[in-house]
């Protein structure tokens, strides 16, 4: 027996498989051929799948994904909706309340830099528009309230006390314009005049060491302030200034003193609070 190969064995991925066929010679001898059968698509069929893209390398092109587009479900429930806006909100909170948090300390820091100065007396002319600047800033007047006009702000607490914020002109004596002094909480049973010591109603000289303060912004929920009628919610210094007939020039006291009375008579307690 004789064994022919009709071409030498590859290896890849070319499989061989043996196919025994007859034949008819006269030396009765049985030939096996050997047959290769490929894993892949021919190199023809190949090329000639490929021959409209120009190629004959015998290779397929990769796959253009260009024009995919993904299948997204556009559908939100109110659940994920929760869901994706809890964290984004929770993140944005305490990012605020950190900044927050920061400006408070900046603002309390320049408080007490600002308390620790001595007074100054505070000029004849003063610009409204410069305030700002000098917030806080301790100052020192001597003159005399007039107390015919002074005005009361609403909705004041203190310990749990219903009152009002006391705000009455004060003439300087260096011959400027009057100003607004606020002199600090009054209880409500002492809104009249005639009901208060005399001391609150002193028109002796007065020597008043306060803070400079500028127009602050108005809550949302507080009512507007009605001029007719005498209802005073909110400080507007500008407003208050003229119906008082003053220069739009805000003091929070802190002390009042005379030759007569003393400081706890003359002004009230006045409290600072920073917002948050």
């Amino acid at each position: 027996m004789r064994l022919h190969h009709s071409r030498p064995f590859l290896t890849g991925s070319l499989l061989h498989k043996p196919i025994i066929q007859p034949t008819n010679n006269n030396n009765n001898t049985l030939i096996i051929r050997f047959s290769r059968f490929s894993c892949s698509p021919s190199r023809t069929s190949r090329a000639a799948a490929d021959g409209s893209q120009g190629s004959s390398s015998g290779f397929r092109e990769p796959l253009d994904t260009s024009n995919w587009k993904p299948r997204v479900n556009r559908r939100w429930t109110p659940m994920t909706i929760v869901l994706v806006s809890v964290p984004i909100l929770t993140f944005a909170l305490g990012t605020w309340q950190v900044q927050r948090l920061g400006w408070k300390k900046e603002l309390i820091k320049d408080l007490e830099n600002k308390m620790a100065l001595e007074p100054i007396s505070l000029p004849k002319h003063i610009n409204p528009k410069v305030i700002p600047e000098f917030e806080y800033r301790k100052v020192k007047l001597t003159g005399r309230f007039d107390h015919s006009k002074e005005i009361f702000i609403e909705s004041r607490t203190r310990e749990g006390e219903l009152g009002y914020h006391l705000i009455t002109p004060f003439h300087p004596h260096n011959g400027g314009q009057p100003i607004l002094v606020n002199r600090g909480f009054i209880k409500r049973q002492l809104k009249d005049p005639r009901s208060r010591p005399l001391s609150h109603e002193s028109k002796d000289v007065v020597e008043v060491i306060g803070m400079l303060r500028k127009q602050e912004s108005k809550s949302f929920f507080q009512p507007n302030n009605s001029k007719d009628s005498n209802q005073w919610y909110f400080v507007d210094i500008q407003e208050i200034a003229e119906h008082l007939e003053t220069a739009p020039i805000l003091v929070d006291a802190i002390t009042c003193t005379s030759s007569t009375f003393s400081s706890s008579s003359l002004c009230l307690s006045t409290k600072l609070f920073l917002k948050s």
